[in-house]
């Protein structure tokens, strides 16, 4: 899908262009993946995808299992900035980020309570 929002306030407007999203439901979970573009009028876009399937079991509130990453501007060391996060458990996650694009994610939040 394509989406277009103005914020009447500002003028501004942020976009999607094109933006997917696919649920699968298992017997107990339901699967989803995500893929697209998404553009901020201050900030400029990032990609979105999940290399990894989000999985939510049946009567969860959080996934237990997925990778959702987001690149977008070039960084100093020539490739694209990234941040990831990645599901750690049914509780916990983690977010990673290539602040310089070089490739190595150098920041890590550790393992963070989903509540």
């Amino acid at each position: 899908m394509t989406m277009l929002l103005r914020d009447n306030t500002t003028g501004k407007v942020f976009w999607t262009n094109p933006y997917n999203m696919t649920l699968s439901e298992g017997s107990g979970y339901v699967i989803f993946q995500v893929s697209g573009k998404y553009y901020h009028p201050d900030y400029g876009y990032v990609n979105i995808s999940t290399p990894t399937p989000f999985r939510i079991n049946s009567g969860a509130t959080w996934p237990s299992q997925g990778v959702l990453i987001l690149d977008g501007k070039t960084g100093i060391a020539g490739g694209s900035t990234k941040a990831r996060l990645t599901v750690v458990s049914s509780t916990n996650y983690m977010v990673e980020a290539d602040t310089n694009g070089d490739g190595t994610y150098d920041w890590n939040s550790g393992s963070v309570s989903w509540h």
